[in-house]
């Protein structure tokens, strides 16, 4: 532990927590941090088209079968896949720096 050099140690019974006090230099200058930002990223995209699925649910049921035609699913499907990869490229600015 005495290489931690930038970190703080508070010991809390048998857990020790690492508090940052600057860029880590076990985690190459913060890619742990940018890889937590890029899977809230990825997590909150599908979360968001979930609710976006889901969203029509209350509506009548002979519209169910235009919401939820195999074109729309098949569509929504590809959206899973591409969303992320475009909300990550978008968001890279705040992924990689953390500026708001």
């Amino acid at each position: 532990m005495a290489d931690l050099v930038g970190h703080d140690r508070v010991a809390t019974g048998s857990i020790i927590r690492l508090q940052e006090a600057g860029s880590c230099s076990q985690c190459r200058q913060g890619w742990c941090v940018v890889a937590g930002r890029l899977v809230r990223s990825v997590l909150v995209t599908w979360a968001v088209l979930i609710v976006l699925l889901l969203a029509p649910s209350p509506l009548p049921e002979q519209w169910r079968y235009y919401i939820y035609s195999p074109a729309s699913v098949g569509l929504w499907m590809l959206a899973m896949l591409v969303a992320p990869v475009v909300v990550c490229f978008v968001k890279w600015p705040w992924i990689k720096s953390g500026s708001r």
